[in-house]
């Protein structure tokens, strides 16, 4: 039995890791709250997208993420639901927590690594 995913046309694996940055490089991940709504946030979008995450792990100034089951999707079609959704929830209903280093309609950078 392969470890590989088998669909019509194909059999492997696409993982992808990602390094996203909060606007203006800002530590806004020292606060705990503020690091485990936004993870929150990225789960639900990878659901919604039907990829797996692998892991996340948090620096104060940058996040990791480790997706798996990723054939489906373009890369830049997942960083935009990714970031586009944890950005807009974030400023929407947890502005207080993080504008203190943040303004405007900013939360992450823009790009990706």
């Amino acid at each position: 039995m392969s470890r590989y995913q088998a669909s019509a046309h194909c059999v492997g694996e696409s993982n992808w890791h990602f390094q996203f940055t909060p606007g203006y490089r800002r530590p806004i991940f020292e606060d705990k709250l503020t690091r485990e709504l936004t993870i929150a946030y990225l789960m639900q979008a990878a659901q919604e997208l039907d990829v797996h995450v692998g892991a996340i792990e948090c620096g104060p100034d940058h996040m990791h993420l480790f997706l798996q089951e990723t054939r489906k999707h373009s890369v830049i079609t997942v960083v935009q639901k990714l970031k586009g959704y944890s950005s807009r929830m974030m400023r929407k209903h947890h502005y207080t927590l993080f504008s203190h280093w943040l303004y405007g309609d900013k939360f992450w950078s823009s790009g990706y690594f």
